[in-house]
């Protein structure tokens, strides 16, 4: 069975996944990305930043913007 999404392993040895991808994978719309991401992921009560995801600054169609590595545990 092919993966949905990429899972990849960060410098502390967790799997993790893209939240870019993992949003885009769940057909949701793409022009609303920042307000799920910030409402899910950012302003998530059970979820710590350096724990279970990391922000990263990435450039998007030429445009600079923002995602999220997430741990498969989160």
């Amino acid at each position: 069975m092919d993966a949905l999404i990429q899972i990849t392993t960060n410098a502390q040895g967790a799997s993790v996944v893209s939240a870019r991808e993992l949003y885009e994978t769940l057909g949701l719309n793409r022009q609303k990305f920042s307000r799920w991401a910030i409402k899910n992921i950012v302003e998530n009560p059970f979820a710590e930043q350096g724990q279970d995801w990391e922000g990263l600054d990435i450039v998007s169609n030429g445009n600079p913007t923002k995602d999220y590595v997430l741990t498969t545990g989160f």
